[in-house]
């Protein structure tokens, strides 16, 4: 008798472990963004790279670096950090409010700037194509001061890991 339950919980603890392991399987994630800005930033094509980590289901954090102008002198440049909510909406697809707070920089409004704090809010409709592979929409408002701020519209494409 004391063998079976000894193998019972054996059983139990290495489900329970292994369990443990497959929800922590997919935590990160890199994503890839190309937006369109309707305001301060002097190219209208701001592209975006993110590491996110999901703390748990339903709360992610990420940290984001954007630029835009490569192929000039005065090039944009932006870094935020953002914490996100994902509340899954049917199978596959989620609806994704954010917060984020960061810094900007270069040209912004025809102006140089060195540095600009910038606070911003988005939501993005996200679609998980494959188990660890996803697309979405994003729209963001960012703000750094009076006379800089600006909507940006997106698509995105992600890996979780």
């Amino acid at each position: 008798m004391k063998r079976i339950l000894f193998l019972a919980l054996l059983a139990a603890f290495s489900l329970m472990f292994s369990s443990a392991l497959a929800a922590q399987d997919k935590k990160f994630e890199i994503t890839g963004a190309s937006y369109y800005s309707t305001g301060m930033f002097q190219s209208n094509v701001i592209g975006e790279v993110s590491l996110g980590y999901d703390v748990t289901k339903a709360v992610s954090l990420s940290l984001n670096g954007m630029t835009g102008n490569l192929y000039s002198s005065d090039k944009t440049w932006g870094a935020s950090f953002e914490v996100s909510a994902k509340p899954k909406i049917g199978e596959r697809f989620f609806m994704i409010p954010s917060l984020e707070v960061g810094a900007l920089g270069g040209m912004l409004n025809d102006t140089h700037y060195n540095i600009r704090a910038f606070a911003g809010i988005g939501v993005e409709a996200r679609f998980m194509l494959y188990d660890s592979f996803f697309c979405g929409f994003e729209s963001k408002f960012m703000s750094a001061g009076a006379g800089l701020e600006t909507f940006l519209f997106g698509l995105k494409l992600g890996v979780k890991f």
